[in-house]
């Protein structure tokens, strides 16, 4: 139940962020690391044009994308590191759970560094590790 209502308020921020009338769909792509997150949205025209919509989250947006990465990855055991909402014009919604392990691999090597750098460093943990 919490998470669907998550859900429905990060797509109800996709939503808000439709400027236009003619749209065919739109995505709100969510890219998460330990403490750090990333956001960018797109809507499609029925011409097949493509716009970057403008996404600032306000903190509620930012707290509800925590909230569902804690939940889904702790009682679901899903992993994911990236998050893909796609809305189309009927209002049909689809989220996708994604693990990009080469992203994550990335990530995690240039932590390695920096910990070879300083030694106080402390690794980001994911909430699951």
């Amino acid at each position: 139940m919490i998470k669907e209502k998550l859900v429905v308020e990060l797509s109800n921020f996709l939503k808000s962020l439709i400027t236009v009338s003619d749209w065919n769909e739109a995505v709100l792509n969510v890219e998460l690391q330990p403490g750090v997150l990333g956001m960018n949205g797109s809507v499609m025209f029925d011409n097949g044009k493509k716009e970057s919509l403008r996404t600032r989250p306000n903190e509620k947006i930012i707290n509800a994308i925590w909230q569902l990465h804690l939940l889904t990855s702790t009682e679901n055991n899903v992993k994911w590191n990236r998050l893909r909402i796609v809305i189309n014009n009927g209002l049909e919604l689809e989220t996708e759970y994604i693990w990009d392990q080469e992203w994550q691999d990335k990530i995690d090597k240039e932590n390695r560094k920096i910990k070879e750098k300083n030694p106080d460093y402390k690794l980001p943990k994911w909430s699951w590790e």
